[in-house]
């Protein structure tokens, strides 16, 4: 009689097993819902409704980085396919106040560098709001860096762009992120930018993106080339490709064309 019960047991077990490998097996990469659980709604709430107040920052006292000329468009792969049947069942409150309190100085500053302002939307939100990292979240309520932005000093920055981080930011804030120590190879504390406020940090990360997609560091060169602010799919794809937040197994573009179709930005 245990034999029979037991046997019953691990034939359970083992349909469980079925089922689950199918359902992952069958599910686009990273295509896992994400539940409101998963938000800190306190540190959200914080983020969106107690920022400082606008600053004086405009485009008009701040230089932006040359806009330069390209021909091509760097298309390696089919993303219709690989952004098929990506998306949200629903969406979140929390979310959605986000959107509504950032998008409309977003898309000002995106229109400045012919961005789509829906990618940027996203970027922040899967950046400080999906995410499960505390640290993250305190990077946006507390500094005002909604890009993750670390400070960087490795030659491919323009000189508008320095200017622009010389007057956006206030000094770096230290959280342990990816970057090694060469010598003992342990996780060592990195360098976040700290800016003065919600604008400034939205302008400045735009700009950071933009300046970094312009640039001949050997990640981001050609990736962006002929991109405008309705080349939604192929932008998500370059920032990937670049390696923008880049962990191993990390589908950065994927997360973002699930927030985008989810809140139809």
């Amino acid at each position: 009689m245990k034999t029979i019960i037991l046997r019953k047991r691990l034939a359970g077990v083992l349909c469980i097993l079925v089922i689950h490998t199918f359902f992952i097996a069958s599910t686009p990469n990273d295509c896992i819902y994400i539940t409101v659980s998963k938000i800190d709604a306190s540190l959200l709430k914080k983020a969106i409704f107690e920022s400082s107040g606008i600053d004086d920052i405009t485009v008009k006292n701040i230089a932006k980085p040359p806009i330069k000329e390209f021909t091509e468009v760097n298309a390696p792969v089919d993303l219709e396919k690989r952004y098929d049947k990506l998306g949200y069942k629903s969406e979140n409150v929390y979310i959605r106040s986000v959107i509504n309190d950032f998008m409309p100085t977003i898309k000002k500053y995106c229109e400045i560098y012919d961005i789509p302002a829906s990618v940027i939307m996203a970027l922040f939100i899967n950046e400080f709001v999906v995410s499960s990292e505390k640290r993250l979240t305190e990077l946006a309520s507390a500094h005002h860096n909604y890009g993750s932005l670390k400070k960087k000093n490795d030659g491919y920055l323009s000189e508008a762009i320095v200017d622009i981080l010389n007057k956006t930011t206030n000094g770096v804030v230290y959280f342990k992120d990816d970057d090694v120590d060469k010598k003992t190879g342990k996780i060592m504390p990195s360098a976040f930018y700290k800016f003065k406020s919600r604008q400034a940090g939205i302008y400045a990360c735009i700009s950071f993106i933009y300046d970094r997609a312009m640039s001949d560091h050997p990640n981001y060169k050609g990736k962006f080339s002929g991109l405008g602010k309705d080349d939604v799919y192929e932008w998500a794809y370059a920032l990937y490709d670049a390696g923008y937040a880049n962990k191993k197994g990390y589908p950065l573009d994927k997360k973002i064309i699930r927030i985008i179709r989810t809140y139809d930005l």
